[in-house]
């Protein structure tokens, strides 16, 4: 039987990269072949421009997603549930509601990530508590090995799959040449017009190489924006004296925008965008054999490699922008061999069928679980800290099998609960009112090692088992475990103790 997996993700509309590569995991021969596949629509904007802002509507739109949730789960019992979250702000708020009530659920849960910033918010007090919690005991797919860096204070590196954006390839059976005929070169920028997808760094460095005697012709082809629309494009042109040099175009599809790429000598993409990743537009270019000159932004160090497919400029640098088109303009020989290796790497990486096999293998392993690794038994020491915490952060269980004669209230379950770890442990003195059997973790009979080993085989074989008494157990700690609620506790106790 084939593994049932609830895809929870983007679809367009809006157009932007995460909803595109959603459509192509839906639209997927081979996924929806290898597992029972069903999909739930996780956006709420309505366009680009309703992204990250609010509106009352999304509340209700909202609920309604998490109700198609969990009645999904109920109906399906999936094997595993796939979710493309945000990474930070108000988004990721959002997306963090829906997987922990995944979590609860009982579901193995794996996350697509087509965007960044969990390390530019992982030292705020709340998103770091949260970020804890949300990443413990799920697997998490990265576009690009430099992505990885951005989790890594949450995730372990065995926890994390690679897995690279793919597009469909337009061009088999059909003749693609890197040689361009163009009397005056032609530039190429094809993105939403947003200030931090380098529009305006762009257009600066196009006065810089027209300063410097350059003769082009830039296209720019996209989405208007609240930032740049048309109007605010052509006045930003008309400033730097760029007329008939750069050009809008407007937005363009399919074969009218093959057009752009087959015309176009050099591709420009001086992306800062705080949430780019991987930048599909570049490999539409290197699929066309046109060079590309990018940033170093997100993941696409790992696309557009310095000197062999493209160029690499620094961000926010219009100098450096316009050096490195300089250095294309000025040698047409470069711009074909560069245009060839991108076409290559191309065809060898970045296609669908690439992307949908990687894919494939991933949600595989992910299905599987990959097991417990518990088959050794280590020493390792005292542990304070940092040093403890990591062990904790590591750990798949907790095992406690006590039958100390004065035990009564070990905090080191406690410890456990607090890093979302389910417990096995024993019913000597007060540990029932820390561990509910089958709730939050196991008892074992004491002194007896063939129960505990059931009982810790129990949750080595069930992941999902584990997963659900480990969030139970940390809602539990804290309800009541915490510091805050053993004061109220003991404050009641003493001012009790006062008025008797």
């Amino acid at each position: 039987m084939k593994p049932t997996i609830l895809f929870i993700l983007h679809l367009p509309p809006p157009v932007h990269g995460a909803a595109m590569m959603g459509k192509y995991i839906h639209d997927s021969k081979l996924i929806n072949e290898s597992f029972d596949c069903h999909y739930i629509n996780l956006t709420t904007a309505k366009n680009l421009e309703d992204i990250g802002h609010f509106r009352l509507g999304k509340i209700v739109e909202f609920a309604k997603l998490l109700y198609r949730i969990r009645k999904a789960i109920r109906e399906l019992h999936p094997d595993l549930v796939y979710v493309t979250p945000n990474a930070k702000g108000a988004a990721f708020y959002k997306d963090f509601i829906v997987v922990e009530m995944i979590k609860s659920m009982g579901c193995k849960v794996i996350v697509h990530y087509h965007n960044k910033g969990v390390s530019t918010r992982q030292d705020r007090w709340l998103d770091d508590k949260l970020y804890r919690k949300f990443f413990h005991g799920i697997k998490v797919i990265l576009l690009a090995e430099a992505l990885y860096q951005d989790v890594q204070k949450y995730v372990r590196r065995k926890d994390v799959y690679i897995c690279p954006n793919g597009i469909p390839d337009e061009t088999d059976g059909k003749t693609v040449t890197a040689e361009r005929h163009n009397k005056i070169p032609h530039l190429l920028f094809l993105s939403n017009l947003l200030v931090s997808k380098g529009v305006i760094v762009l257009l600066d460095a196009l006065k810089i190489l027209k300063d410097r005697g350059y003769s082009f012709v830039c296209d720019f082809v996209g989405g208007e924006t609240a930032e740049i629309d048309a109007a605010r494009f052509k006045e930003e042109v008309e400033k730097r004296g760029l007329n008939r040099m750069a050009v809008y175009d407007g937005k363009k599809y399919g074969k009218d925008k093959d057009k752009y790429f087959n015309n176009a000598d050099v591709f420009v993409f001086p992306t800062y965008y705080s949430n780019e990743t991987f930048g599909l537009v570049n490999l539409e270019a290197m699929e066309h054999k046109v060079p590309v000159i990018s940033t170093n932004e997100g993941g696409i160090p790992d696309v557009v490699k310095e000197g062999q497919n493209g160029l690499v400029a620094e961000k926010k640098n219009s100098v450096s922008l316009a050096d490195c088109i300089a250095e294309l303009l000025d040698d047409k020989q470069l711009r074909e061999k560069m245009g060839e290796d991108g076409y290559q790497k191309f065809k060898e990486h970045f296609t669908l069928k690439a992307f949908e096999d990687k894919f494939k293998d991933c949600l595989t392993d992910a299905t599987r679980g990959g097991g417990v690794r518990i088959n050794l038994a280590i020493y390792w020491g005292k542990k304070y800290g940092a040093d403890k915490e990591a062990f904790f952060s590591n750990a798949d269980i907790f095992v406690f099998p006590t039958y100390y004669p004065n035990e009564c209230f070990p905090l080191v379950l406690l410890e456990a609960m607090q890093h979302g770890l389910p417990c096995i442990s024993t019913a000597e003195g007060g540990i029932p009112s820390i561990i509910d059997d089958g709730f939050n973790g196991i008892l074992a009979e004491r002194k007896d090692a063939n129960d505990l080993a059931e009982k810790i085989a129990l949750l080595m074989d069930n992941p999902q088992k584990r997963v659900a008494m480990g969030n139970r157990g940390s809602n539990k700690y804290v309800l009541e475990f915490t510091t805050n609620a053993f004061e109220k506790r003991f404050h009641d106790v003493l001012a009790n103790a006062i008025a008797e």
